[in-house]
């Protein structure tokens, strides 16, 4: 088997691999704990629902959900998926 075919073996599915798993974005901030995220993002996704009915069906504004985070002192970023760093914190985000 040729070097050409071994590295196309190789490379090739490597590269679909982390393409696939890829990044997610995820909310930090200094001291925050899983709780506080969970207490805040709760919050946020409330503030950002056109009613409290709403929320229920995950209808919200992404920009007020991620303004009313970010107010509170988390920030966003991009991590990976599998696991992300201690302190990081998925939300309810559908968009990315």
């Amino acid at each position: 088997m040729s070097l050409r075919r071994v590295a196309y073996l190789v490379i090739v599915p490597l590269v679909l691999v982390t393409v696939l798993a890829g990044c997610k974005h995820y909310w930090g901030k200094p001291g925050g704990t899983a709780e506080q995220f969970e207490i805040d993002s709760r919050e946020c996704l409330k503030e950002s629902s056109p009613t409290p009915q709403m929320v229920a069906y995950g209808v919200r504004s992404e920009q007020i959900y991620r303004g009313c985070l970010r107010a509170r002192g988390w920030v966003r970023e991009e991590k990976q998926v599998n696991p992300p760093p201690l302190g990081w914190y998925r939300g309810v985000e559908d968009w990315d």
